[in-house]
């Protein structure tokens, strides 16, 4: 069962998930000589994002890849790579905490999205084949990553990433995180910030409710998983 943190204010919040990530990032990497870590985008992890770049960790030792990503240009306002670069990359490279080879944004090439998916496997690949920590945020839906309830995406058996041209979100073609690399990572944290969640929170509690329809709920199978949230349930 997923440890659950709760804050009376969304700024509270965020302190408490960027603490809880700097910790396991700390745990893990103190008996270990990388860790990777899998970032989401959207607006709940700005702010997480931009307190973790002012703190001291292992960061040499860490391997930045993306758990999800639209099919747009790094620098599009859309991109999940370019919201971590503005609120933590950048942070870290100006502090000279991480070299520019540990982060690995998604590849774009317009025209031949099967070989950015595969780029990307063959680079995770590199450093081990999978996530120590992952840091996601829930969807009103209850989706993570771009696993969506009722969709291909969270029964697909992908081993470690997969590419889809049908996201019910747009835009339409997106990169994942498979359910079974996010399901192999050691720590996850989790997070349902703002009322527009609420639903989905409710979800993820109901044991009645499956993964399938509640993607959410793949983070209760890390060994270390926590939920964060600034809503009183």
């Amino acid at each position: 069962m997923a440890e659950v943190i709760t804050r009376a204010s969304r700024a509270e919040a965020e302190r408490a998930a960027a603490e809880i990530i700097a910790s396991e990032l700390a745990r893990i990497a103190a008996v270990q000589d990388r860790v990777v870590i899998g970032l989401c985008g959207g607006t709940s992890v700005a702010g997480v994002y931009a307190l973790l770049g002012k703190m001291d960790l292992p960061w040499e030792k860490t391997h930045f890849f993306m758990a999800d990503e639209r099919f747009v240009p790094l620098e599009d306002k859309e991109s999940n790579f370019r919201l971590a670069s503005e609120h933590l990359f950048g942070q870290l490279l100006q502090r000279q905490k991480i070299q520019e080879n540990q982060i690995h944004p998604f590849p774009f090439q317009a025209k031949h999205p099967e070989l950015c998916l595969i780029h990307y496997i063959e680079d995770i690949k590199k450093v081990g084949g999978k996530y120590d920590v992952i840091v996601l945020s829930s969807g009103e839906d209850g989706h993570i990553a771009a696993l969506y309830p009722g969709h291909h995406s969270i029964s697909s058996d992908a081993n470690l990433f997969l590419f889809m041209d049908d996201s019910p979100k747009m835009p339409k073609m997106r990169m994942t995180a498979s359910r079974k690399l996010l399901s192999g990572a050691k720590s996850a944290i989790l997070l349902f910030f703002g009322e527009g969640k609420r639903e989905a929170l409710k979800k993820f509690n109901d044991e009645n409710v499956s993964v399938e329809e509640c993607p959410a709920k793949l983070v209760e199978g890390a060994p270390r998983a926590f939920v964060v949230t600034d809503l009183k349930f």
